[in-house]
């Protein structure tokens, strides 16, 4: 399973390195600085994934305590736990 991670905590994390980088003649910068700069600029650059948060029919306002699912629109008569569909819509 993938798992996605915010963009800000990867530039935290990436501040927070004592990178060292080596000279392989493909360009990477010999100074520390430089290299951190660079990097950090690559990582702005990537796009998000494009994901959506999903709600799990176990904490639906349409699925009843028998496990039976009330949205008219929804496909699932009697969903498991773990199921999910495009029309749930979280608890309050």
């Amino acid at each position: 399973m993938n798992e996605y991670i915010s963009k800000q905590d990867m530039l935290n994390a990436v501040e927070k390195l004592d990178i060292i980088p080596s000279v392989d003649g493909m360009g990477i910068p010999t100074d520390t600085e430089d290299f951190r700069v660079q990097f950090l600029g690559t990582v702005l650059k990537v796009e998000p994934a494009n994901v959506v948060q999903v709600v799990r029919c176990r904490d639906c306002k349409y699925n009843t305590s028998t496990h039976k699912c009330l949205n008219p629109d929804s496909f699932f008569l009697v969903p498991k736990d773990n199921d999910f569909c495009s029309y749930g819509e979280r608890k309050e």
